[in-house]
């Protein structure tokens, strides 16, 4: 449980210290990239998301318990973590991500348990999703440029 929540507090940490970083100070045009750890984080991220989505549909129509959407996103977390992108947007939209997976996972069981945290905790989820979709789009021509479609992530 502490294990847990001490990963979920330095990914979202991490996540907001790229945040500052990359929208402080003077703006810098970045130097996209677009190499094979680039297009594994793509597809990693965009079959981790479709498949999630999937269970949370299932999860909503009773089809599935929250215990296995639970374990869905926590593979979610471990998945886009598994893939190393050196392009700096992709590498943002990372942290971004496994931050949103584990705050949803944190969410989906506070609610399972009946815990009014949840609604903040699908609120920062969902805030996180924001900012990585923020961060895609800006690099969705650049990217695009140079081989690497990251239109799924953004949709």
């Amino acid at each position: 449980m502490w294990r847990s929540a001490l990963l979920a507090i330095g990914v979202v940490g991490a996540a907001l210290l790229v945040l500052a970083a990359s929208h402080g100070g003077a703006a810098t045009p970045r130097q996209h990239s677009c190499g094979p750890g680039d297009h594994q984080f793509i597809q990693a991220a965009a079959l981790t998301k479709g498949q999630l989505w999937l269970w949370q549909q299932e999860t909503s129509g009773g089809e599935t318990t929250p215990i296995q959407l639970v374990a869905e996103s926590r593979d979610a977390v471990k998945q886009v973590t598994a893939t190393f992108p050196t392009d700096p947007a992709l590498r943002e939209a990372r942290l971004l991500m496994a931050g949103m997976f584990e705050d949803y996972r944190r969410a989906v069981e506070a609610k399972a348990a009946g815990d009014p945290r949840s609604t903040a905790l699908f609120l920062r989820a969902f805030t996180l999703s924001n900012y990585s979709r923020e961060v895609l789009t800006a690099a969705l021509a650049p990217l695009g440029a140079l081989g690497c479609n990251v239109a799924p992530l953004v949709a």
